[in-house]
């Protein structure tokens, strides 16, 4: 009996490991009206990366929602398109920002609305997102990700 009660746990963790490791992230601050997403679906992050840019996009909630996000295949004609679609269908026109990797077709994007939209302007974005490239391109996903988001930060907090 005790033997069956150890395979029937073992089984158990098994599959809610399996279970977890293909878990999306979507956290709200318990302080904030605004919602927090990873959607890893290019899978570029281990667990522990998520958890650590999770840690620090947590910080960009008060300015508006806040979502990073990675595909490997954009049925839309650019990724600029696909970014303006998928915010819309998350958070309709609230403030935010989405940082978005399209391994499809090759690009990076930063999408943002409402409040964030009037600091993160399309041409602060493009900056963001040239100053990040080479990370991306050297495949430092998480890093490129990392720093996207500390360079929002910097501009939300009025720093340039």
């Amino acid at each position: 009996m005790n033997v069956n009660k150890k395979v029937f746990k073992l089984l158990l963790l098994i599959v809610l490991s399996l279970f977890l490791v293909n878990t999306k992230v979507y956290a709200e601050e318990t302080n904030s009206k605004y919602k927090l997403i990873i959607e890893d679906d290019a899978n570029l992050l281990s667990n522990d990366e998520k958890k650590m840019l999770e840690d620090k996009m947590t910080s960009l909630l008060e300015y508006g929602n806040i979502a990073f996000k990675t595909i490997s295949n954009n049925q839309y004609s650019s990724t600029s398109f696909f970014a303006s679609n998928y915010y819309h269908g998350r958070f309709q026109s609230e403030s935010g920002t989405l940082f978005l990797i399209d391994m499809d077709k090759r690009e990076i994007y930063i999408f943002s609305d409402g409040y964030n939209f009037k600091i993160i302007t399309k041409d602060k974005a493009y900056i963001i997102t040239d100053n990040v490239y080479k990370l991306v391109s050297s495949k430092n996903y998480y890093q490129c990700a990392y720093d996207a988001f500390d360079q929002i930060q910097t501009l939300l907090r009025g720093g340039k």
